[in-house]
């Protein structure tokens, strides 16, 4: 292999390695701590997106076929890929796409790492998790699905110098084996292909690190999109032990179906979930158990310029800041895969500062716009204030509200009208001002 020019985090895990056997903790665990201390955003809520379109193309051969793609945590504009069925090595691609890399419509491939020993069967997604971690699904099960051996793997994502020598080296690993569960006994794995599935999506909770595996079709080769789930919390890392799944979803419908890719976002906060036409994003309610977001009603999103192309996406992420979404597809003739980008352009609305007779509401723009807030006691509103000029950063209060009283609204930037359909959001005024009379 060749050398690799490391950041001193990277470099810090190597030199533990030693340590780690003698104490018992494995290096993945060792390093953790120190993946987990880099890569955190504030959050964010992307309500509107742009068009779906292509970004750049890959400026080397050795993915031909993208099958999942995740942002990394401790690389800003640095995404990690793998290839599909069929590869020679257990390796996970890094390319670098910035937006000097996406003005050239070019993603940069910086090398790769390699799970030494670790299944790839058919590796078929990838995702981020808690503490730098990145899991590799390898649970690709064309029907019949016969297969009884299927695994997820992770590693801690390294420091990837993207001026630096290719990135050509080994990392430890840890792995887990899983199964579904019989069709009798839910707490058994499936004893026979009748009771197992293909799966190509991997979900894992970025704070939590609880696992989902999303399928694509049963035995029989019926599309259907389960949703199944480890808990992080009883988790048999590098054991013998099959895991059972544990179903606690079906999104199945004629629009979301043959699932083969899909995130969470970093803040844990949604779901998207895609397959060859395009995705569907779930969001969580405030204060929810994170498994109701997927009882929640998905906005479709499409992305039929891939296949309009004649190219076949399967993989989706959200981008580092959890902004906008990537994408990448299977190479065509010259053997390069294809990075599209669906860009934020309305996030983070809110109400802030609520009294008895007003509250003001916020949001962003990616571009700026007039502001508009529609607002009344019932979901038709019926009334509205305008914002002053035109800003990227958007601030309406509105006066002389009824006090405890509920108030449903929406918003309007230029083209952009948040929500389009009912439910509306709303809030809540405080209680009447209490006056007080001199003694």
């Amino acid at each position: 292999m060749r050398d690799v020019r490391l950041g001193i985090g990277f470099c810090a895990l190597l030199a533990g390695v030693a340590v780690g056997q003698g104490s018992g903790e494995s290096p993945v665990a060792m390093e953790r701590a120190e993946s987990g201390r880099q890569g955190q955003t504030a959050e964010w809520l992307t309500q509107i997106y742009g068009r779906h379109g292509l970004a750049a193309k890959a400026d080397g051969v050795q993915v031909s076929e993208s099958s999942g793609v995740a942002a990394g945590r401790r690389n800003p504009d640095v995404y990690w890929t793998h290839n599909d069925a069929g590869a020679k090595h257990p390796r996970v691609w890094a390319f670098r796409l910035s937006e000097e890399d996406q003005r050239a419509g070019v993603a940069r491939i910086l090398g790769y790492v390699e799970l030494a020993g670790a299944s790839n069967v058919d590796w078929e997604d990838i995702a981020a998790g808690p503490d730098g971690m990145i899991y590799v699904l390898d649970g690709g099960d064309n029907p019949p699905c016969k297969r009884s051996d299927k695994r997820i793997h992770r590693f801690a994502e390294p420091v990837v110098e993207s001026q630096g020598s290719p990135l050509a080296m080994r990392v430890p690993f840890d792995s887990l084996r899983f199964e579904y569960p019989d069709a009798e006994h839910s707490d058994r794995p499936a004893g026979s292909p009748d009771n197992r599935f293909d799966a190509e999506c991997l979900l894992v909770h970025p704070i939590s690190g609880d696992v989902y595996v999303v399928t694509k079709r049963n035995t029989r080769g019926t599309p259907e999109a389960r949703v199944f789930k480890l808990a992080a919390d009883d988790l048999g890392w590098d054991t013998e032990r099959v895991h059972v799944l544990r179903q606690v979803a079906d999104l199945s419908s004629p629009r979301l179906n043959m699932a083969t890719g899909g995130e969470v976002d970093p803040h844990g906060r949604r779901v998207v979930i895609r397959n060859y036409l395009g995705a569907f994003e779930y969001l969580l309610p405030t204060d929810r158990p994170f498994d109701e977001v997927f009882r929640q009603p998905g906005q479709f999103l499409n992305m039929g310029i891939e296949l309009a192309g004649q190219l076949q996406g399967e993989a989706i992420c959200y981008t580092r800041d959890g902004r906008d979404l990537i994408t990448t597809t299977e190479a065509r003739r010259d053997g390069r895969f294809s990075v599209f980008r669906t860009n934020w352009q309305l996030a983070n609305l809110r109400v802030e500062d609520t009294a008895a007779d007003r509250a003001t509401i916020r949001w962003e723009t990616a571009s700026p716009a007039s502001s508009r807030v529609e607002f009344g006691a019932t979901p038709a509103c019926g009334e509205f204030v305008d914002g002053q000029g035109v800003t990227a950063s958007h601030a309406v209060t509105l006066t002389g509200l009824a006090a405890d009283t509920e108030y449903h609204y929406r918003v309007t930037s230029g083209s952009l009208r948040h929500p389009l359909l009912p439910p509306l959001p709303s809030f809540r005024t405080a209680g009447p001002l209490s006056s007080t009379r001199p003694e």
